[in-house]
């Protein structure tokens, strides 16, 4: 196991690892990891999305619904369990949101994708799109929700929320739609656009786990280490305990195959969302908890996301 394991590890370790030194070092410009981020969303992913579906057997095409059904109930059960956790164990409002913040929605989509593309291959990467396609609405429409509720505000949601659903949301979302579309119309592209799409897509994977990487910052304070215990306990034990009552919800109501059932169960373990401070900007906030909780888990993941292929390998 560990022989297969080995390699596989190294392909995600290795990325991460530059990304980190070139954070350590100051390679980039003050504002590179943001820039980078934003070029791999916007150009890379999109045109990624779009030739791997494009290529995609099309029998897969329909693992879709569960897929997505499993990253509905996985979101709810995480927001379910973050938002009682948080109100039990801390008193101060700051650190309760922090709590919830670094704990409702896991990294599904970069690392998530990243994670699956390396141990699976393509094919599990299409089914990781088609888990996390409607990751977006689902983060910001249960964090507003639970975070307005917790902290005693009136029913609403922030202006800004439908404009980062569309930043961030349309160009995966539109590369899925035209690649699922141009597959099952027959279209062929031609020599210079397929190899200019291939080129682009072929370093999205890389640079996705360079700026998780680049993203990772070291400094936490002593006070925190109970909190970040908690929260990486919550994300990286505890999940596979909700993605497994996910997984078995959805396999009452559709046909999941093997494939599908490994990417739901691994996804499940996947740490802390990188974009989960966004939601600091609007609450009381302990921000440097929320960046702890997202270095923590993603280092600790490293070694976790190991143990738990091994069990989702004799599981499924």
């Amino acid at each position: 196991m560990l022989t297969d394991i080995f390699p596989l590890m190294l392909r995600l370790v290795l990325p991460m690892v530059l990304g980190l030194m070139s954070r350590q070092l100051r390679l980039l410009p003050e504002n590179g990891a943001e820039v980078l981020r934003t070029f791999v969303v916007r150009i890379c992913l999109p045109l990624l999305v779009f030739q791997n579906l494009f290529s995609a057997r099309v029998d897969s095409l329909p693992q879709f619904f569960p897929a997505a059904t499993a990253f509905v109930l996985l979101s709810l059960l995480y927001t379910l369990s973050g938002a009682w956790v948080a109100r039990l164990a801390f008193e101060s409002a700051r650190q309760r949101n922090a709590y919830f913040i670094a704990v409702f929605m896991g990294n599904y989509g970069f690392l998530g994708w990243g994670v699956m593309h390396s141990f699976y291959g393509p094919e599990a990467f299409t089914r990781a799109v088609f888990f996390s396609m409607i990751f977006w609405p689902v983060f910001l429409l249960a964090g507003f929700f639970f975070l307005l509720r917790m902290n005693h505000h009136g029913s609403g949601a922030s202006p800004s929320m439908g404009r980062m659903i569309l930043v961030n949301a349309t160009g995966p979302v539109a590369g899925a739609v035209l690649g699922v579309a141009a597959s099952l119309g027959g279209v062929s592209l031609p020599g210079p656009l397929a190899e200019l799409i291939k080129s682009f897509a072929a370093m999205s994977i890389p640079l996705i786990l360079f700026t998780v990487g680049l993203g990772v910052t070291l400094n936490m304070r002593p006070g925190n280490w109970k909190a970040l215990v908690m929260a990486a306990v919550h994300r990286l034990a505890l999940g596979f305990v909700l993605g497994w009552v996910a997984w078995r919800l959805v396999t009452l109501f559709f046909q999941v195959d093997d494939l599908t059932s490994r990417v739901i169960l691994l996804e499940a373990v996947m740490p802390t969302a990188a974009m989960s401070p966004f939601f600091t900007l609007y609450f009381d906030t302990d921000r440097e908890l929320v960046d702890g909780v997202i270095a923590f888990t993603t280092l600790l993941s490293m070694v976790t996301l190991v143990l738990w292929y091994g069990v989702v390998e004799w599981m499924v």
